[in-house]
């Protein structure tokens, strides 16, 4: 029996201890019955207060594993679903921690064709292709970018997509000339 229930059940029967020494106390009108009941309920205080540790103890393990950070394959799911081949490597990623404060998630990740296929096909993208002279439109117009974002790293004849759902939304993809490579950007604020 886990620990927890245990507790709550030696609480109760203190607990109801308690009671019955309470209920003593006010029939037969004896001191020794209200000294008993304090002690029970002392004792069932202190139950209670260790089984309440260990289930707040346990609930902070587990909150933490669900609010805890995302990996790289868990925001790309996220964001794209599952990968529709095992060829996928995320790189390098910054998680949007708290939504409306950071601006973007950024991802770097190397994948095949094939799912990068997958990926454009999810959205109308506009699509222009850049040369490394262009350093302009490297630099995105929000938020702080990550050290490591750096779509320069790509070479020339990059391909720039980008799709602006709502004045609020703006997913901007850099990819390399072989579509292996890609820098992701996906503002939400």
């Amino acid at each position: 029996m886990s620990p927890i229930i245990t507790g709550v059940m030696i609480t109760g029967i203190l607990f109801l201890v308690f009671i019955v020494f309470i209920f003593l106390v006010v029939r037969r009108r004896k001191r020794i019955f209200f000294y008993y009941a304090c002690m029970a309920l002392f004792m069932a205080g202190i139950a209670g207060a260790w089984t309440g540790y260990k289930l707040l103890k346990k609930s902070y393990h587990k909150v933490r594993e669900v609010l805890g950070p995302r990996s790289g394959i868990q925001i790309y799911t996220a964001i794209f679903e599952e990968p529709g081949s095992s060829c996928l490597q995320v790189i390098n990623q910054k998680d949007q921690t708290v939504p409306r404060l950071d601006c973007c998630i950024f991802l770097e990740c190397y994948t095949c064709p094939e799912e990068m296929k997958r990926i454009v096909a999810r959205h109308p993208y506009e699509v222009k292709t850049l040369m490394l002279s262009d350093t302009t439109a490297f630099r995105l117009s929000y938020g702080p970018q990550p050290e490591w974002w750096k779509p320069t790293t790509l070479g020339d004849n990059m391909k720039m997509l980008l799709f602006t759902e709502s004045s609020n939304r703006e997913l901007t993809l850099f990819l390399n000339k072989d579509s292996t490579h890609m820098f992701y950007c996906d503002m939400a604020d």
